[in-house]
């Protein structure tokens, strides 16, 4: 199992714990999905282990390896901005997108204050690619203004 592999492994078993994957779980792992590059056979292979509960084929050495490798963290953090894109649509992180985005997190080596600072990176994006505050545009969907 290789690095993109693993990711996607540790994401779907956090996503299926509950046995259900919301739309809102969804939309992040389709970005996830483009972003990685896996052929769909191997996300099926990935997900027979998580389905039938087996063991990755990694020893704990390989598995601390992949969780440790920081040799891509540009790209990583660029994936992670890219489902964070996507939770932030409805201008707010869902309960059910949270497990997936913390699931990333930890496995990029994301700390707290970088992720602060890609959240309100992609809100202030998503603020000037609308031209309007988001209580500006909340206001209008009330019908506040």
């Amino acid at each position: 199992m290789d690095r993109k592999e693993y990711i996607y492994y540790s994401v779907m078993r956090k996503a299926t714990e509950n046995d259900f994957i919301s739309l809102d779980e969804g939309g992040l792992i389709m970005i996830l999905e483009e972003k990685l590059g896996l052929d769909d056979d191997r996300m099926d292979d990935i997900m027979e282990y998580i389905y039938e509960k087996r063991p990755i084929p990694l020893t704990e050495e390989q598995e601390m390896a992949l969780r440790e490798d920081r040799s891509e963290h540009a790209y990583d953090m660029e994936m992670y901005r890219a489902v964070l894109v996507q939770a932030l649509e409805n201008e707010r992180i869902t309960e059910a997108e949270r497990p997936i985005l913390e699931a990333l997190e930890e496995i990029f080596g994301i700390s707290e204050d970088e992720r602060k600072e890609m959240i309100s990176q992609v809100k202030s994006d998503i603020e000037s690619h609308t031209h309007r505050s988001l209580d500006e545009r909340l206001s209008h969907f009330f019908g506040i203004e």
